[in-house]
């Protein structure tokens, strides 16, 4: 069974489905004669999405025979983001694609067919659409797309390490990527969440590839040279800007900030505590970067916050951000604020960001404009954004009433929770956090010359209390401890004002070396303090959606030799 493609095969994103051991099968092929499929059948979905274009290419096939026993671990996928340029860059045209009918557990279904029986009840379906822009022209082609989600959410990355199994695979790549770029655990849903792994992740103090992604909706492409961005609400003066004028107008703030997910380390208090809802994120999302926009308050400004929002202790109200560019899993549109306090603090570094890392923002990362509030959980620096409303009430969006709060133990299920929602206050500042990344728990780790381990991780501050001015070590449950080395990459330091400044909310690399004792079921915990005085508690606190989890860091099953 076989797709061809008349032009260029682009793969961006695939998730395999391990059916078992089976006889090969061919799952596709194309002009440049890339194979997908080796020793095992495969359910594959390819969805290619890169900077400028999104446009979906999709084959499903699952072995009869095993199809049904296919279970949310053996599900995984990777993707290869050293393919994006050199293939985009010699695309001129999209070109239509065959359809094709596969076989799933014994049914022959149509591939774009508004329904598709499954062989697994642990798979669920769901259709989006996309749009492609090649090239600044409009070459679009919408589809109905499927994907499928195991119940888990979570999936190992594949491949062995010196990338021998995408050599095999990916033949439309010459040379194939390495172990290194085949490069992090996805999530199967749409819309696209993934972290990196943890060792990937600890490797760069500024996160410059590979950072997680959490979207509540379809990645957008928006041309900025078309975007306004409208500040409206309880304003003398409400604004239309474009993003020429958010460059060229304004003066540009750069911020060093560390921004990650309110359920980072959701894993950790799911397997350590008792079950939570969400996506299971381990550690990694969590990324560092570097910022460059206009201050939130210089545009505010501008605009003109009315008398009625000013008192003489300070300002009331919020500022909600949205973008009502499409429509998201649980609400016409996605929306965040924060306090109009906190945007118009002369310190607090609330930017609209148009650049990330030195380059323009990509699309998923909310180009062309996105709201980054440092030191506040990532669902308020709203992607693709569209519009800033000055009000005295939060955002009524979905995603700051009814989601992203830290609910009363006692909201145990979903239907407890919901007499909840409105009674708590929505997320605003992360924790202190820190994790042992390396070694990685279950692993087996030999001692130096001194009988000592290495380990190392990240830590990050509270709020508006960083930087993180320490972290501690310990391999004996917490009898003895270990200062570690903090590392912020030479962007700042803490021996004064204006090195502290640089890097306050940013977080820290960090490595130590311990004694540990040889044999097995060794553990090694990590706690952070930040400039604040705020520091790590042993045990965390469960909540319904596991959010602001911020116990030890630690590593576990580990055997020494």
């Amino acid at each position: 069974m076989k797709i061809s493609f008349l032009n260029l095969f682009i793969v961006t994103m695939i998730v395999v489905f391990r059916a078992g051991n089976a006889t090969p099968i061919e799952v596709a092929t194309c002009n440049v004669g890339c194979q997908i499929g080796s020793e095992d059948a495969y359910g594959s979905v390819w969805k290619p999405q890169l900077y400028n274009y999104t446009v979906d290419i999709i084959t499903v096939i699952i072995d009869a025979a095993t199809g049904s026993q296919v279970t949310s671990h053996d599900a995984r996928l990777i993707n290869p983001r050293s393919m994006f340029e050199a293939a985009s860059a010699s695309l001129q045209s999209l070109q239509e694609f065959h359809q094709g009918v596969f076989v799933v557990d014994g049914t022959t279904t149509e591939m774009f067919g508004t329904t598709l029986t499954w062989p697994s009840s642990d798979l669920r379906l769901a259709k989006y659409t996309a749009t492609a822009t090649i090239k600044g022209e409009d070459s679009c082609k919408t589809t109905t797309s499927v994907y499928t989600r195991p119940t888990n959410n979570y999936w190992e990355p594949m491949g062995t390490a010196d990338g021998s199994w995408l050599s095999e695979t990916w033949g439309v790549c010459n040379p194939c990527p390495t172990g290194a770029e085949a490069e992090y655990v996805y999530t199967g849903e749409e819309p696209l969440n993934r972290e990196p792994e943890i060792e990937d992740l600890l490797s760069s103090f500024i996160t410059t590839k590979g950072s997680y992604d959490r979207n509540h909706s379809a990645i957008l492409d928006i041309n900025p040279a078309a975007h306004i961005l409208h500040i409206d609400g309880t304003v003398t003066t409400p604004l239309d800007l474009s993003v020429q004028q958010l460059q060229n107008e304004f003066p540009q703030h750069e911020v060093l900030c560390a921004l990650q997910c309110a359920g980072n380390r959701r894993h950790t208090m799911r397997t350590k505590i008792k079950e939570v809802n969400g996506i299971d994120w381990f550690d990694g999302a969590i990324m560092n970067c570097v910022w460059r926009g206009p201050r939130l308050r210089d545009v505010l400004a501008r605009a003109g916050i009315q008398d009625s929002l000013m008192t003489e202790k300070g300002y009331i109200g919020h500022a909600a951000f949205a973008c009502y560019e499409t429509p998201c899993q649980d609400d016409s549109w996605y929306g965040g604020s924060i306090t109009l306090e906190r945007a118009m603090l002369e310190d607090g570094d609330c930017i609209l960001a148009l650049e990330m890392n030195g380059e323009q923002l990509t699309p998923e990362h909310g180009a062309p404009i996105r709201s980054l509030c440092p030191g506040i959980a990532g669902a308020r620096s709203v992607k693709w954004l569209n519009r800033i409303t000055v009000q005295l009430q939060e955002s009524p969006n979905f995603y700051q009433q009814r989601d992203y709060k830290i609910l009363p133990p006692e909201a145990t299920c979903v239907k407890e929770a919901k007499k909840y929602w409105p009674l708590c206050p929505s997320m605003m500042d992360m924790p202190i956090n820190s994790i042992v990344g390396i070694p990685k728990s279950n692993s087996t780790v030999q001692v130096d010359e001194d009988h000592k381990v290495e380990v190392r991780g990240y830590a990050v501050p509270e709020g508006v209390h960083g930087p993180v001015v320490k972290v501690e070590v310990s391999a004996d449950g917490g009898e003895t401890w270990v200062s570690a080395d903090l590392d912020y990459g030479g962007h700042g330091d803490l021996k004064t004002f204006e090195g502290r400044r640089k890097i306050k909310w940013a977080w820290c690399l960090w490595h130590a070396r311990v004694n540990i004792e040889k044999g097995e079921g060794g553990r090694i915990v990590c706690r952070a303090t930040d400039a604040g005085g705020n520091s790590q508690r042993e045990h965390g606190v469960w909540n319904l959606r596991g959010v602001g989890y911020n116990a030890w860091g630690e590593v576990t099953g580990l055997t020494i030799v």
